[in-house]
C-alpha cells in the first residue's frame, strides 16, 4: 500500500495506539512496515509521535489482527465475567459508569498483570461502559454518536483519549454484539448493541476513504434494532439511573429508528417519549422539561407530529412558564426556567399560524416580568447582570417601553453595584536614585532626543501586554478562564472579555489599560525631568510642534489653548481641548496615507468626517502605522475593553475623576507622538530622528 496523507480520514490517532497494536501483533516496526508496504522511516515516526498516525494505517494493523496468525482471541477472565453477571442480574436501575468502576475493581483484586488477550477482553467489557453519549457531550472528537470520557495531551503534544475507539477492532465488535444478545439488563443490552452498530459504521466509513484497506466487519442492522428495543424497555421499566439517562435513551432510540427508517419502532419511541414526559410532569412539575423538548424539537420532522401532539407540547410549556414565573410560589419560582420555557414556546408557536405570534409575545413578556421581579431581590451586581440581558431581549423583540423601564432600573441599581466592588491596592517602592536615573535617561541628551525617548519609554506595546497576560494565565489558571465584564458609571456593561484562550486580544487590551493607569506616575516623573532638563515651556513645545504636518496653524491655535491649560494644571480643560484635536490629526494622517476620510451624509446630502473607530480600523492605517502605536491608540482612545477615552468623553459618559493629571499627561504624550510622525512620499509614516 502507499502511505496516505496524514489525517486522511479526519480521525487523529496517537503513537500509543500504534505501539500497542504492534505489541499485540508481536511485530517489530520494520516487519510491520513491510507488511503494510510503507517505508521504515514513516513507521518509526508514527511510533515516536513525530508524525500523526493516519487511521488507515491503524485499520490495516487491525485487519492483521483478524488473521489467525496474529489475532489473539479476546479473553474475559472468570472474575470479570462473574462481576458482570452480578451487575447484569440486577433488577434495579444502573449507571454504566458505576458498573464500569465495579468491574474494574474486580480486576484490581486479581493482583497480577493481565495478559494481552485479557486486556483486550477487559476493554471490550469495561471500556464499552465508559464511552459517553454525544447528546451530553461538547465538541465531538469522532464523527459518531459515541465519544471518549476524557482526553489529555502529553508533553509531546500527542492527544490521548479514554476510551479510545482505535482499540475497538473486529473482535471487540463481535464481543459487543454477542454480549448484547446475552445480557439480561436492558441498559447493558442497549449499550453493547449500540456500540457494536455505531463503531462498525464508523470503521466502515473510514475504510471507504482508503480502498486499499480491506473492508472491516460490516455493521449489523440487528444490533441497531436490539439497541432501540432495549433503550425503550429501559425507560418503560424505569431502569434508567436518572431522568437525564432516560432522556438520552429516548433520544437515541428515535435517532436509530429514523436512521433505519423503521416506522413501527419510530412510532413506539414517540409514544414512549410522550408517555415518559407525562409521567415526569405528574411526579414532579419542576422536572427538567428541556430534556423532552430538545428531543421532540430536533426530531420534529421524522416524528411527524400531529396537531394534537403539538398542542400537548405547547400546553406543557405553558404550564412550566406559569409555574416558574409565579412569584407567590418561592419553591418553584425560577425566572431562568421561565425564560427558557418562553423561548421554546416562541419557536413552537412560530411554526403555527400568524395569530400565535401574539401568544409568543405574551409568553416572552411573562418571563421578562419574572426576571425583573427576581432582580429586585438580589444584590446590585447580580441584579444588573439579570437586567442587562432582559433589556437586550426587550429591545430585540421591539418592546421599547419595556427596554426603557429596565434601563431605568439598571441606572437605579448602579450605585449599589459600585458599592459592592472591592478596591484592591498594591504598594511598591522604587529607590529614588534608581527612579531619577531612569527619568534622566528618558529625558535624553537633547530636546529632540528627549521627545523621542519620552514617547518610546511610555508606549503601551502589544507584544509585552500579550506576554504578560499569558504569563499570568500560567499561574492564575481559574482567573484566566472567567470572563471579565466591564461596568460603566451608569451601571451598564461596556464590554465583556472572554477567557485568555478565546479572547487574547481582549485580555491584552484590558491588561494594557491597567498598565496605562499604573504607569501614569512614571509618565509624570519622566515629563517633569524632561521639562527641567531642557527648559521646556509652552512656546518651545509649540514651536517644535508647528513643524509637524499634522498640526497646521488652524489646529495649532486650539492645541495652544489645550497645552496652556496643561502647563497650568487645568486637566479638565486640557483634555477636553486636546482630545478632539488628536482625533482630527489622526484623520489627517490617514488622508495623507491615501485613505478616504469623508463619507456621504445620507440625511443632508453633504459629507461628514469618519469617526476615530473608522480611522483606526482602516486598511491603510492598519498596514502603514506600526502595530505598537495602533495598539496604544486603541487602549487609550477607542476600545471599550481599555480606557476608551474618546467615546467616554464624546458621549458624556466619563466620570469627573477620569479627567486628572494622569490622563492629562497621556494626552500630551499622544500630542508629542503625533508630532514626531513624519510622512515620506510613497512610504509609511516614520518618527522624526
Amino acid at each position: 500500500m502507499t502511505t496516505p496523507p496524514e489525517g486522511a480520514s479526519g480521525v487523529p490517532f496517537s503513537a500509543d495506539s500504534i505501539r500497542q497494536k504492534l505489541e499485540t501483533l508481536g511485530l517489530s516496526q520494520r516487519e510491520a512496515a513491510r507488511r503494510l508496504d510503507i517505508d521504515d522511516r514513516s513507521m518509526r515516526y508514527y511510533c515516536a509521535a513525530k508524525m500523526s498516525v493516519p487511521s488507515t494505517v491503524l485499520m490495516a494493523l487491525q485487519h492483521l489482527e483478524t488473521l489467525p496468525e496474529y489475532a489473539p482471541p479476546l479473553e474475559v477472565v472468570p472474575e470479570l465475567r462473574a462481576a458482570f453477571e452480578v451487575a447484569d442480574q440486577n433488577s434495579r436501575p444502573i449507571d454504566e459508569l458505576e458498573v464500569a468502576t465495579q468491574l474494574h475493581q474486580a480486576l484490581m483484586r486479581l493482583d497480577r498483570q493481565l495478559t494481552l488477550a485479557e486486556r483486550r477482553g477487559a476493554f471490550a467489557v469495561i471500556g464499552a461502559l465508559r464511552f459517553m453519549s454525544r447528546r451530553m457531550y461538547g465538541n465531538p472528537v469522532w464523527d459518531m454518536y459515541w465519544q471518549p470520557l476524557s482526553g489529555w495531551t502529553d508533553s509531546q503534544g500527542t492527544v490521548h483519549h479514554d476510551p479510545d475507539v482505535a482499540q475497538a477492532d473486529e473482535w471487540t465488535i463481535s464481543e459487543w454484539s454477542q454480549r448484547a444478545r446475552s445480557a439480561l439488563h436492558p441498559v447493558l443490552r442497549a449499550r453493547y448493541a449500540d456500540l457494536a452498530w455505531e463503531v462498525a459504521k464508523f470503521r466502515a466509513a473510514a475504510a471507504q476513504k482508503t480502498p486499499q484497506v480491506p473492508a472491516p466487519i460490516p455493521p449489523d442492522r440487528d444490533d441497531a434494532v436490539l439497541a432501540i428495543d432495549a433503550y425503550l424497555e429501559s425507560v418503560q421499566r424505569t431502569l434508567a439511573h436518572e431522568v437525564f439517562d432516560a432522556g438520552k435513551y429516548l433520544g437515541r432510540a428515535i435517532e436509530l429508528a429514523a436512521s433505519l427508517r423503521d416506522s413501527d419502532r419510530l412510532q413506539r419511541a414517540k409514544a414512549s417519549l410522550f408517555a415518559y414526559k407525562a409521567a415526569c410532569e405528574s411526579a414532579n412539575p419542576a422536572y427538567p422539561f428541556w430534556l423532552f423538548d430538545d428531543i421532540v424539537w430536533e426530531q420534529r420532522r421524522v416524528l411527524g407530529l400531529s396537531a394534537e401532539e403539538r398542542s400537548t407540547i405547547v400546553i406543557g410549556l405553558e404550564r412550566v412558564l406559569a409555574l416558574r414565573a409565579d412569584q407567590t410560589d418561592p419553591a418553584h419560582f425560577d425566572p431562568h426556567s421561565a425564560q427558557d420555557a418562553a423561548d421554546r414556546l416562541g419557536r413552537w408557536r412560530g411554526l403555527g399560524p400568524p395569530d400565535e405570534e401574539a401568544e409568543a409575545r405574551r409568553a416572552a413578556a411573562t418571563a421578562g416580568h419574572a426576571m425583573e421581579a427576581a432582580a429586585e431581590h438580589v444584590p446590585g451586581l447580580s441584579a444588573i447582570a439579570l437586567l442587562e440581558r432582559q433589556a437586550a431581549r426587550y429591545r430585540n423583540a421591539g418592546d421599547e417601553a419595556s427596554a426603557a423601564r429596565v434601563e431605568q432600573a439598571i441606572r437605579r441599581r448602579a450605585p449599589e453595584a459600585k458599592g459592592e466592588l472591592r478596591h484592591v491596592e498594591t504598594r511598591f517602592e522604587i529607590p529614588k536614585g534608581q527612579l531619577d536615573k531612569w527619568a534622566d535617561q528618558v529625558a535624553g541628551a537633547t530636546f529632540e532626543e528627549g521627545l523621542q525617548r519620552f514617547v518610546a519609554a511610555n508606549l503601551i506595546r502589544k507584544g509585552q501586554s500579550e506576554a504578560a497576560v499569558l504569563e499570568l494565565a500560567s499561574t492564575a489558571m481559574l482567573q484566566a478562564r472567567i470572563p471579565i465584564q466591564i461596568m460603566r458609571e451608569d451601571g451598564f456593561s461596556s464590554a465583556v472579555i472572554g477567557s485568555v484562550d478565546e479572547d487574547l486580544d481582549g485580555r491584552a487590551i484590558h491588561h494594557a489599560a491597567s498598565v496605562l493607569a499604573a504607569s501614569a506616575p512614571f509618565v509624570n516623573v519622566s515629563m517633569v525631568r524632561f521639562r527641567e532638563k531642557h527648559s521646556v515651556d509652552l512656546e518651545r513645545l509649540l514651536a517644535w510642534l508647528a513643524q509637524s504636518p499634522l498640526f497646521p496653524d488652524s489646529r495649532l491655535a486650539l492645541v495652544r489653548e489645550g497645552l496652556a491649560a496643561w502647563f497650568a494644571e487645568d486637566w479638565v480643560k486640557a483634555i477636553h481641548i486636546l482630545l478632539p484635536q488628536t482625533e482630527a490629526a489622526l484623520r489627517d494622517l490617514l488622508a495623507r496615507m491615501g485613505g478616504a476620510v469623508m463619507k456621504p451624509d445620507r440625511h443632508h446630502s453633504g459629507f461628514q468626517s469618519i469617526g476615530l473607530g473608522e480611522v483606526l480600523s482602516h486598511e491603510r492605517f492598519r498596514t502603514q502605522v506600526p502595530e505598537d502605536i495602533r495598539f496604544h491608540l486603541r487602549v487609550l482612545l477607542h476600545d471599550p475593553r481599555g480606557i476608551n477615552l474618546r467615546n467616554e468623553f464624546a458621549h458624556g459618559l466619563a466620570a469627573r475623576a477620569l479627567f486628572d493629571r494622569g490622563i492629562g499627561n497621556w494626552m500630551v504624550h499622544l500630542v508629542i507622538m503625533l508630532g514626531l510622525i513624519r510622512l515620506v512620499s510613497g512610504a509609511a509614516p516614520s518618527t522624526a530622528k
